[in-house]
């Protein structure tokens, strides 16, 4: 191979993915607060290749508030692989009601704009450390097993 079609290779190469890194978005760095229907659409949308995790929340719930330092903690160590968000049910009533999300706190698990699974009620920090580890595994095993059928 010539120096010129080597060049040529590489910059084939690095154009491919440049065009990849431009095509999926990066992970939030926090989680992200979910405060317009638009903000709710756009999360759906932008992620959708990705598992995006959405609290169900109210200021006004006990629950809530002692779910939410445990949603955080999961945040920093799963965030690499995971979106996380929080939506305040009272600031999006017909967003949460649309979802028949019928008790707080709840927890959805979104991929390719389809829900995948949801819990109810305000987990233990292992409890919830378990269904994110069985949620991404089962995914996981799910694209795994669609790419060899």
């Amino acid at each position: 191979m010539s120096d010129d079609e080597e060049v040529k290779k590489i910059r084939e190469q690095k154009e491919e993915l440049l065009k990849k890194m431009i095509a999926e978005p990066q992970m939030p760095p926090n989680i992200l607060y979910i405060d317009t229907v638009d903000q709710f659409n756009e999360l759906i949308e932008t992620y959708k290749d990705q598992i995006i995790i959405i609290d169900f929340w109210a200021e006004w719930c006990g629950p809530c508030k002692m779910f939410g330092p445990i949603f955080e903690a999961a945040q920093k160590k799963w965030g690499h692989e995971i979106v996380f968000a929080k939506l305040d049910t009272e600031k999006l009533p017909g967003v949460a009601q649309q979802l028949q999300v019928m008790g707080i706190p709840m927890v959805m698990f979104i991929k390719g704009k389809k829900e995948i699974h949801r819990q109810a009620g305000a987990l233990p920090r292992q409890h919830f450390e378990d269904l994110l580890k069985r949620v991404k595994e089962a995914v996981d095993r799910a694209e795994k097993g669609s790419m060899y059928s």
